[in-house]
C-alpha cells in the first residue's frame, strides 16, 4: 500500500499533546483511501536529522527538500496544529515556505473544532520575534 507522509510542525511547548496528535491525523484527520498515513512530529524529524545537518536553518530548508535514495519526498506535506492562536515561530515559518515554495501540501489544522484548513500565505508580525514570528493566512 503506497505511503502519504505528513511533517507535523509543531512547537516545543506542544510536545506533550503528540502522542495525541499523531493518531487522531493519522486515523481520522488525514485519512485517504487506498494510502497508508504517516505523520512526523517535528520534534522527532528534528533529534534524528539535524545535527547532521549542520544548522538549524540548514534542517528547515531540508524538512520540505528531503528525498529518500529512490527520490521520492520524505514528506508530501506540512501540517501545523492550532489550539488557539495561528501564530508561528521562526523556524515553522521558513518550513512552511519551503513546503508552499515546492507546491506541497500546507495544512493548517484547528485542533478544538477538528477543520483542516489549506494555508495561503504567511505574514511576518517581527522579523527580530523567533517565537511570534509570522500569522497565517489560511483558506
Amino acid at each position: 500500500m503506497a505511503q502519504i507522509r505528513w511533517f507535523l510542525a509543531h512547537s516545543k511547548s506542544e510536545g506533550n499533546l503528540l502522542s495525541n496528535w499523531v493518531p487522531v491525523l493519522e486515523k481520522q484527520v488525514l485519512v485517504t483511501e487506498g494510502y497508508k498515513v504517516k505523520v512526523t512530529p517535528a520534534r522527532e524529524d528534528y533529534l534524528k536529522r539535524a545535527r547532521a545537518i549542520g544548522s538549524w536553518d540548514a534542517w528547515c530548508m531540508d524538512v520540505a527538500r528531503r528525498q529518500n535514495f529512490r527520490g521520492d519526498p520524505a514528506y508530501h506535506g506540512v501540517i501545523v496544529p492550532d489550539i488557539g492562536e495561528n501564530v508561528v515561530g521562526r523556524a515553522t515559518y521558513l518550513i512552511l515556505m519551503n513546503f508552499m515554495g515546492l507546491g506541497k501540501h500546507v495544512f493548517h489544522w484547528d485542533v478544538l473544532e477538528g477543520g483542516l484548513y489549506t494555508v495561503e500565505n504567511l505574514k511576518v508580525i517581527d522579523p527580530e520575534d523567533f517565537l511570534q514570528h509570522a500569522q497565517i493566512i489560511r483558506s
